[in-house]
């Protein structure tokens, strides 16, 4: 590996590592098997279209082979879908939506009104178990980093408890805002 590189990489994993110290009641611990939420479900929130259904369900088959075997169900949605109508949607209500088979937030929306760090890309994960997840935020993070020839870092979050009653706007503001302070080692 380029020694330049490599430093980088180590800064950033000191970033992330002080990020997460300073911030250390803020988050929900993972255990290595638990799931939670309905599911399986991945949201693909600001999640590049060239990267299509298939080529994710691929990713899923890939990285989480028990997920998939259960009937894993995408939902995607851009920062648009959160001024129009997801506004003000709990977690919990955004999820048990997203499950129908025949709903769909993805839309074409009028409105250009978001927040700049809300074009960062998430992966949010329902009913999968913590080493699948990981394992295909990986394989996925890796993918939009490709396709946006490095421009664009995603976030990952699970769906847990304390969550589930948050307007969602709300959840994806605060994932991706420590997702920035993270990679920017603040």
């Amino acid at each position: 590996m380029n020694p330049l590189r490599r430093n980088v990489n180590i800064q950033l994993q000191m970033g992330m590592f002080d990020f997460l110290k300073k911030r250390n009641n803020d988050f929900v611990k993972l255990e290595s098997s638990a799931t939670f939420g309905p599911g399986p479900l991945l949201i693909l929130y600001n999640v590049p279209s060239d990267i299509d259904d298939d080529e994710v369900m691929d990713m899923i088959h890939d990285g989480a082979p028990i997920a998939h075997k259960q009937g894993v169900k995408l939902q995607r949605i851009q920062p648009e879908d959160l001024t129009t109508r997801l506004g003000e949607k709990t977690v919990e209500t955004v999820l048990r939506e997203a499950l129908q088979a025949d709903y769909s937030y993805a839309t074409k929306a009028e409105t250009n009104e978001t927040d700049e760090k809300m074009t960062v890309p998430i992966l949010y994960f329902s009913g999968f178990n913590n080493s699948e997840m990981m394992s295909v935020y990986n394989i996925i993070a890796q993918e939009i980093y490709m396709e946006t020839q490095g421009l664009a870092n995603a976030a990952c979050a699970k769906a847990v408890e304390p969550a589930m009653k948050k307007p969602f706007r709300q959840l994806l503001e605060e994932i991706s805002g420590d997702h920035l302070q993270a990679i920017q080692g603040e």
